[in-house]
């Protein structure tokens, strides 16, 4: 910075004259105001320089060729060639002739780093299988035994869909306790008292409501016996936690009508398992039952359920969205495979989604 006064020109040169003695430097010889007024318009001509004139530009290329000259005469070839050495691998200078343009044909491309290829869904030859677990009448998890459930889920690799059922859609919990008797409010009690820590233990308690009744997963094996030893594996069967389960593998159907995407709101399972010997009804009633799945539009995924990998099918799996519990119960009921009396059970439940890493379906 060049003060504007003289006043500060002379008080600058008194100190850089003490930092030159400080450091064994010359004496500071500030500019004169002719020297200022030189430096000042070289500067402004520079600053013009997109303005200058084919000769002005050449003269100045002329006058920068005779300053490389003498130096070069200055310095010497040796210590020139040395100099030349160093920078070597320095930045090199641009000449302002040089046309700076950004244009897309003058830039140069430059590799940057890889970018990762998007991952196709790799077939995975495994069927799919279907885990069904209801819970005991009045019965649920603690949360100790769910975290247990959950670790376990986590554990399993190719989950297809993890979640639990709701038993209904809407809870009225204002009569909460109205269908015990006397008798077993006083067990109840009872047992509450010797047990004050009951909820922190891996257990099934018995609740006035039972907000969740079953546990659903689908995960893929090798077969069917690989899927039935997963599934015994399920840490609520140490504690008694299911009334009653079921392994099925689930041929889910690759027809684009019966893959309608999910969009918001809850999804419900429609989970039903045929009479004994009703083969033959089935495979009658199938071309009517497809027509009426695929004229719904409501069809997340659908497919029938096989004891064997190679038996007949035994059941159909559906999982759809709907206006609510009772209108998806209603629609089923509808069901060709249903009016014609093929169901020996029914299961129409809200399914909520365990959170763990789920690995989509992918194609069926």
């Amino acid at each position: 910075l060049v003060p504007d006064d003289s006043e500060s020109l002379e008080e600058l040169a008194d100190v850089m004259e003490d930092i030159g003695e400080d450091f064994d430097m010359e004496p500071y010889d500030p500019l004169d105001a002719d020297e200022i007024a030189a430096l000042e318009a070289q500067t402004d001509r520079m600053r013009r320089r997109d303005e200058w004139s084919e000769e002005e530009l050449e003269a100045d290329a002329q006058a920068e060729a005779a300053r490389e000259a003498e130096r070069r005469k200055l310095l010497g070839a040796d210590e020139l060639e040395d100099d030349e050495d160093d920078e070597s691998g320095q930045m090199e200078t641009v000449k302002m002739t040089t046309p700076l343009g950004n244009t897309l044909d003058n830039l140069e491309i430059f590799p940057g780093p890889p970018v990762p290829a998007q991952v196709d869904w790799t077939d995975d030859a495994r069927p799919l299988y279907v885990f069904l677990g209801m819970y005991p009448p009045r019965m649920m998890p603690t949360p100790p035994l769910v975290e247990s459930f959950v670790t376990w889920l986590n554990g399993t690799a190719d989950l297809g869909l993890a979640g639990y059922l709701l038993s209904q859609q809407q809870f009225d919990l204002s009569g909460l306790g109205t269908d015990y008797t006397d008798a077993e409010l006083e067990e109840y009690d009872a047992r509450a008292a010797d047990d004050v820590d009951a909820e922190d233990v891996p257990q099934m308690l018995e609740q006035q409501m039972q907000f969740v009744n079953a546990n659903l997963v689908v995960t893929r094996h090798k077969d069917i016996e690989a899927a039935r030893q997963w599934a015994h594996d399920d840490p609520l069967n140490e504690h008694n936690g299911y009334a009653r389960t079921s392994t099925h593998r689930w041929m889910r159907s690759n027809a684009t009508e019966l893959n309608v995407p999910e969009g918001d709101g809850c999804v419900y399972l429609v989970y039903c398992l045929d009479k004994e010997g009703g083969s033959s009804l089935r495979q009658s009633t199938r071309p009517a039952h497809l027509a009426w799945l695929q004229e719904s539009g409501r069809v997340h995924d659908a497919g029938p359920l096989l004891e064997a990998d190679d038996g007949e099918s035994v059941g159909t799996m559906l999982i759809v969205r709907g206006d609510g519990v009772d209108e998806v119960r209603q629609w089923v009921q509808s069901d060709p495979y249903a009016t014609n009396g093929l169901f020996e059970q029914v299961v129409v439940a809200p399914i909520v989604r365990y959170n763990v890493h789920i690995d989509e379906f992918g194609p069926p």
